[in-house]
């Protein structure tokens, strides 16, 4: 497993015993994104201090640390399917871009070649000339996805919309907002494991499934707190969402106020169904759950990583709670 804090490092555990293997050093400001390769070989870096790092993960050797456009900040960094390519997103001057850059990992390793000549092949949206309207985000880029195929990226904004990118021609294909009725900021973006659906979540207390391909609004979570994060179940028809009281408050209320616990929501009646007391006393600002489903894991305000193992028993009672609802019917009024 692997975390980012505040304090500028990244670290790698092992999660059948918790202890740390190692630290990537190198940033001299908060971790904003972390994102690893399908080979776990190669890893990226988003950095407050207007940088993104590419790494080795084997031995949390730097390779390089580069500013695509300072003094804006790296808020998201991802990996194409292939992972030929990698997006970083930045926000400086209420503009919100996202770069694409080619990735061959020759180049990045030759300390002849300065970092200044490494250059993304496509910058989205493209920045506009004299006079020209900018068309992009203007908020911090929250979360940034890949399309199955590479042809679109993904956005989640702060400024309250969804956007897909087309990235061949670096031109928006769709837009939604993530709260029709008012603006609110948009704090996640994730897919479902086979890429179809996307959940997203606000700090209106919300979390949104949408179709993957067409931004389809189809499922609505509400939740009693400001939400920062979901996953959707790998498996079963389940959404988890954490979150929490803001940060700056959290000294003011009792533990239990401060609602740092993980909610199950059902993915299709989207009903609440149960929820995991963390232990954490600060916001949950994200989730993380394993391909099979067996092993979920939060990351919180306070600078702890916590992981939870489901008992084998947690697949069937919850195909059982299902099994319940639909048993239900359709409901009966007077």
């Amino acid at each position: 497993m692997f975390s980012t804090g505040k304090d500028g490092k990244a670290m790698a555990w092992y999660l059948s015993d918790g202890m740390r293997l190692g630290t990537f050093e190198g940033h001299n400001g908060s971790l904003n994104d972390f994102a690893v390769d399908n080979e776990t070989e190669y890893c990226l870096t988003a950095g407050a201090d207007c940088a993104f790092g590419v790494w080795k993960c084997c031995n949390g050797e730097l390779l390089r640390l580069i500013e695509p456009n300072s003094p804006d900040r790296v808020t998201t960094v991802r990996w194409s399917c292939g992972d030929k390519q990698f997006s970083v997103s930045t926000i400086g001057s209420k503009k919100a871009y996202t770069r694409i850059y080619d990735f061959d990992p020759a180049v990045f390793k030759d300390k002849s070649i300065p970092s200044e000549e490494i250059k993304p092949v496509c910058v989205i949206p493209p920045v506009p000339g004299d006079g020209e309207p900018f068309l992009g985000h203007t908020k911090k880029i929250s979360e940034s996805l890949w399309g199955p195929m590479n042809e679109f990226v993904y956005t989640a904004s702060e400024d309250g919309t969804i956007r897909r990118w087309n990235v061949s021609t670096q031109e928006l294909n769709t837009m939604v907002n993530f709260n029709p009725e008012k603006a609110t900021e948009v704090t996640s973006m994730d897919y479902s494991k086979d890429k179809t659906l996307i959940i997203a979540t606000g700090r209106d207390e919300t979390a949104r499934l949408y179709e993957g391909e067409s931004l389809t609004p189809l499922k609505v979570f509400r939740s009693d707190k400001p939400l920062n994060c979901a996953v959707l179940h790998p498996t079963l028809n389940l959404v988890m969402v954490g979150g929490g009281q803001s940060a700056h408050a959290v000294t003011t209320t009792g533990h239990g106020q401060g609602k740092f616990e993980v909610q199950f929501f059902h993915t299709i009646f989207e009903e609440k169904v149960g929820e995991i007391r963390t232990g954490h006393f600060s916001p949950i600002n994200y989730l993380a759950i394993s391909l099979d489903g067996t092993v979920l894991a939060t990351g919180a305000e306070e600078g702890n990583c916590r992981i939870f193992k489901f008992d084998a028993a947690f697949a069937n009672k919850f195909k059982a709670l299902e099994k319940s609802f639909v048993n239900m019917g359709p409901s009966v009024t007077n």
